[in-house]
């Protein structure tokens, strides 16, 4: 697994929604914040992240690889980007019932999150 480190600088944007999703993130310093833009046009903050959380896992793990939301730092950033195809890897090397889990939690996301905008 080759994992590369991305540096972002205070309100640098790390991705926008509907952007392909090609890697997830792991906060290695620093804190994100997740927001989605509704169709009023009005940005509703989910949640800020800080260091050791994960994001951008939607968009690798499920059958639409599009970002649900955005994501820009809040501080200076540290990101551990890992790629779709070495998280695929791993999670194929995991048991059926983790892999089941884990695909259940993402659409049950996914919903969650279209409901909102």
């Amino acid at each position: 697994m080759a994992a590369v480190i991305k540096k972002y600088s205070v309100n640098q944007e790390v991705f926008r929604q509907g952007m392909r999703g090609e890697w997830a993130g792991v906060i290695r310093e620093g804190s994100v914040e997740v927001y989605i833009e509704q169709k009023s046009g009005d940005r509703l903050v989910l949640a800020t992240l800080t260091k050791g959380e994960v994001f951008g896992e939607l968009a690798i793990l499920s059958s639409d690889d599009r970002r649900s939301a955005s994501i820009r730092a809040v501080e200076y950033t540290e990101v551990m980007q890992v790629a779709r195809k070495d998280i695929n890897i791993m999670l194929a090397k995991s048991s059926p019932i983790l892999r089941a889990i884990v695909l259940s939690l993402i659409k049950r996301m996914q919903r969650m999150l279209q409901q909102k905008v």
